[in-house]
């Protein structure tokens, strides 16, 4: 539960802070639109879509953990983790090699813990994998 919720204000964060900079940006006077950067309303489509996605992969997740039910929290541990490399890898077919190489990252970084570690050290692993490697691409990511 404090995970979801934990995702529902970043959520929420991510679709309010650009919102209100856009409104800000429009308010001020005499100031020069720069015409390389898109309309406030084309971003914020943009980031009305990525909730969508984002809402979209919870549903699926939660319906293929109901259809498949894992036997142990080990395996929803791995399961999470390796949708969102595959979602990094699909990403970046359209947006570039960085995110393919995360979530390959990301992928082998799972699946090497869930396969070669003991049951007690993997959640301590998929918290830094899954905490660590996702802060690192961020920052990766922005230098782009």
């Amino acid at each position: 539960m404090i995970w979801i919720t934990i995702v529902a204000i970043g959520l929420a964060a991510d679709v309010a802070i650009p919102l209100s900079n856009a409104r800000r940006r429009d308010a001020q006077a005499g100031c020069v639109a720069d015409p390389t950067r898109p309309p406030a309303a084309t971003r914020l489509r943009w980031k009305f879509r990525f909730l969508g996605i984002m809402l979209t992969a919870f549903a699926a997740i939660a319906a293929t953990l109901a259809v498949m039910a894992p036997v142990t929290s080990r395996q929803v541990g791995a399961f999470i983790p390796l949708v969102v490399a595959a979602s990094y890898a699909v990403v970046g077919l359209w947006l570039g090699l960085r995110f393919i190489v995360a979530g390959a990252v990301i992928a082998g970084l799972t699946l090497g813990g869930f396969f070669l570690l003991p049951p007690a050290d993997f959640a301590l692993w998929m918290a830094g994998v899954g905490g660590g490697a996702l802060i690192l691409a961020g920052c990766w990511f922005r230098r782009v």
